[in-house]
């Protein structure tokens, strides 16, 4: 919808994932993409913890806002999926989403929706953690050495071999 007065809308977009007890919980907000009616906001990454607290059928609410400077967003629609059901690596097939104001349906007879949003890029990434490549075999070996040698000298003295002068850049093992 053109919400500004004289110009195109500077749409936003805020992602909110359902709650436990009900209602929703904003989860990412974009920058507004200034002066358009249709919209390409830029990717990001968020973890599928934050997302939807790693429920892939937990509701997540799109709702797209008209950006304006005096932090009174007008509201333009919203819609409400699963990451499940747009991202492809999950079997995802919904790729386009009616965006819905209620306010304007019951106003308008002939209302159908006031624009759609098109999920073009959706990708899962696995992050692996120390813990899945021990967990997948990986093995790891330890060698420590401490050097006990008394004729390298006291590290305090400027003499000795393993002295650290605080004014200059001490040299690493190669250098």
């Amino acid at each position: 919808d053109k919400k500004d007065l004289f110009g195109k809308s500077d749409p936003i977009v805020e992602i909110a994932k359902a709650q436990e007890g009900g209602g929703f919980t904003v989860v990412y907000r974009s920058q507004p993409v200034m002066k358009t009616l249709s919209p390409r906001w830029a990717g990001f990454d968020i973890s599928a913890q934050k997302l939807c607290s790693g429920d892939w059928d937990r509701s997540l609410k799109f709702s797209v806002w008209d950006w304006n400077r005096s932090g009174s967003h007008d509201f333009i629609g919203s819609c409400t999926t699963t990451l499940r059901d747009i991202c492809p690596e999950r079997g995802g097939q919904v790729f386009s989403l009616d965006l819905i104001n209620l306010e304007m349906k019951k106003k308008k007879k002939k209302y159908t929706n006031s624009g759609k949003i098109n999920f073009n890029i959706v990708k899962a990434t696995s992050i692996h953690s120390f813990v899945d490549f021990i967990n997948g075999g990986c093995q790891i070996n330890l060698v420590c050495a401490i050097d006990f040698t008394a004729s390298n000298g006291k590290p305090h003295l400027p003499s000795s071999l393993h002295y650290n002068d605080p004014y200059r850049v001490s040299c690493g093992a190669g250098q």
